[in-house]
């Protein structure tokens, strides 16, 4: 009776061994990309919203999420395939996260320069002036209330998705230097 809770500790220890911090960052990360991919990408004012998997950048994140979850499962459990592959998945993994990462920062200047480009092409004091001032206020005021409505932002999942891509690397690249290291 006695040998079966001092097995039962080893197993603990060991499932806990499997499963350090790293491994647990790039889970966590792997979930944070998969979100992020669901997530706005792109806002339009308030009333329009456009996810990440709407275009392919956004579903190569998800893939990229969905990957990362595998190999952090794969590398805390060690079912599938040997333990020997660990650091294959881990180099795996950062790649996962250092792509998602660089599309999250592609997509986000990308919606910056076409916000800089949408606004340095307006110019609102361009308007013909009708001679009317009261009019031309209003007018003006018109004009500044639909650059609201339709002002175009980036949206949360831009930055769900750098954020999961940088705890995908660096969980990757953590297991890296401890594989290394031990």
């Amino acid at each position: 009776m006695s040998d079966t809770p001092a097995t039962s500790t080893t197993q603990g220890s060991n499932t806990s061994a499997n499963f350090p911090a790293p491994v647990l960052l790039l889970g966590c990360g792997g979930v944070l990309l998969t979100i992020g991919a669901l997530l706005p990408w792109v806002t339009v004012g308030s009333f329009l919203s456009i996810s990440g998997v709407t275009a392919r950048w956004g579903l190569i994140t998800l893939v990229a999420g969905l990957g990362a979850i595998a190999i952090a499962v794969q590398i805390s459990t060690g079912r599938l395939v040997p333990r020997s592959t660990d650091k294959a998945l881990a180099i795996a993994g950062a790649v996962l996260g250092l792509l998602s990462f660089a599309i999250a920062i592609y997509v986000g200047f990308a919606i910056r320069d076409s916000i800089a480009d949408d606004e340095g092409g307006a110019d609102s004091s361009s308007s013909a002036s009708t001679g009317n001032d009261e009019f031309d206020e209003s007018m003006d005021e018109f004009e500044r209330s639909l650059e609201e409505l339709f002002k175009v932002g980036t949206g949360i999942g831009v930055y769900a998705t750098a954020l999961g891509g940088l705890a995908v690397g660096g969980g990757a690249a953590m297991k890296l230097r401890r594989d290394t290291t031990a």
